[in-house]
């Protein structure tokens, strides 16, 4: 089963580094699990790209929509007390940001919900991938094309 973060999800509809490994990790056809931050986030990527003059606002919509219709069939975990409880803990425990540590507790969460299944943690973001790795899921690194 895979967590994926906002950095490794975004890459299936942006072309950037990572961006074929996330596809090959999507071809599985398994579920995808994030956290409700994610949709915030990966919206603001979009923007961001549009403000820089990466994408064009036209481009930037149709990724926009393309998620959107992505979003319906991902398994979300709500932000909840429960997640800033475990995010707060993480942040005492990692050198995370505040979102990344949301992550890895939106992860933690589901993971306690399935003791059983093998969890891994995608994510393009190396220190987030490392405070994964210390609470005991599989990372995979999606900051380059090679896992």
């Amino acid at each position: 089963m895979r967590y994926y973060d906002t950095s490794a999800l975004v890459k299936q509809y942006l072309q950037e580094a990572g961006s074929k490994l996330v596809l090959e990790l999507l071809k599985s056809g398994e579920k995808v699990y994030t956290a409700s931050l994610t949709y915030a986030e990966a919206h603001a990527a979009f923007s961001r790209r549009t403000r820089e003059g990466r994408l064009t606002r036209q481009t930037a919509r149709r990724l926009a929509l393309r998620f959107d219709k992505d979003w319906e069939s991902y398994d979300v975990v709500i932000l909840g007390e429960d997640v800033l409880r475990l995010a707060r803990q993480m942040l005492y425990r990692h050198p995370l940001r505040s979102a990344d540590a949301i992550h890895l507790a939106s992860a933690l969460l589901l993971a306690r919900t399935s003791p059983t299944a093998r969890w891994s943690f995608v994510c393009a973001d190396g220190r987030l991938c490392d405070a994964a790795k210390a609470e005991g899921f599989q990372p995979i690194f999606t900051a380059n094309d090679s896992a």
